[in-house]
C-alpha cells in the first residue's frame, strides 16, 4: 500500500520526511513559543511555529532537551544551547535568564502550555 502523503511528496520532489514534518492537524494544541534571544512571546500551533520559521519543538528539536528556543529574527548564537554544546559554559557560567530557559525547558510542555487548555496534560 503507498502512504498517499509520500506518493505526493514524490510527485512534487519533496522530500517524505519534509511532508510528514510540516503535516498539521486540525487538533494541535497551542503552546507559548518564547524567544530566548530577543524575548518575544507567541501563541502558536507546532505547525504554524514552524512556517513562521521558529526553532522550537516539536518539530524543532524535542521538549526538555536543550536546544534553540528563538524566533525567526534570532540568530542561535545567543541561546544557552550555543553557550553550552559551542562555547563550552559549564552551569555555574550561565547567566540568571540562561539558568531560567534552562529551567523552562525542562518543565517542556507543561511549562510552556497556554492557560486553559488541557492538551498539556
Amino acid at each position: 500500500m503507498v502512504n498517499i502523503r509520500w506518493a505526493a511528496a514524490a510527485a512534487a520532489h519533496v522530500s517524505p520526511l519534509r511532508v510528514r514534518l510540516t503535516h498539521v492537524s486540525d487538533t494541535e494544541p497551542q503552546w507559548r513559543h518564547i524567544c530566548e534571544v530577543c524575548g518575544v512571546e507567541e501563541i502558536l500551533t507546532p505547525g504554524d511555529a514552524f512556517d513562521l520559521g521558529w526553532d522550537y519543538p516539536p518539530r524543532m528539536g524535542q521538549f526538555g532537551v536543550v536546544s534553540p528556543r528563538c524566533c525567526p529574527l534570532c540568530p542561535n548564537v545567543g541561546t544557552v544551547w550555543w553557550a553550552l554544546a559551542i562555547d563550552g559554559y559549564t552551569e555555574d557560567m550561565l547567566t540568571e535568564g540562561q539558568r531560567a530557559t534552562v529551567s523552562r525547558i525542562a518543565g517542556e510542555p507543561r511549562s510552556i502550555a497556554v492557560l486553559g487548555d488541557n492538551s498539556s496534560r
